[in-house]
């Protein structure tokens, strides 16, 4: 089985970003970009940190650069491409210790789930 992820942000999402800023459709050039992981064990810490930074070096080639001078809708354009394509990245690996690593470093928690009795 061939280890590698597609990163894709899906073209609908991708218009409708269009939509709040025309002239950013001069600005995107590139939709996916290939992420192999061939060569990691993602079942360690180690692996997951080095498949982590390779999905968001690919997030941000595909996003854009967020800095320097841009208007607010381009810079909310580019930051939502950059959370749907890190969202995307890390569930279409499907590790739980990419998951974990990523919900830690980003998100500074978790995601849980609370059970109440009835």
């Amino acid at each position: 089985m061939k280890h590698s992820l597609i990163l894709a942000i899906a073209s609908c999402a991708a218009f409708g970003l269009l939509a709040f800023s025309p002239a950013s459709a001069a600005t995107i050039e590139r939709t996916s970009q290939r992420v192999s992981y061939a060569d990691l064990n993602l079942d360690h810490q180690a692996g997951a940190e080095v498949m982590l930074h390779r999905i968001r070096s690919a997030a941000e080639t595909v996003c854009g650069d967020r800095f320097g001078r841009m208007s607010l809708l381009e810079h909310a354009r580019i930051r939502a491409c950059f959370r749907a394509a890190m969202n995307k990245g890390v569930s279409d690996v499907g590790s739980p210790v990419l998951a974990a690593l990523f919900y830690d470093r980003y998100f500074d928690r978790r995601p849980s789930i609370t059970i109440a009795a009835l």
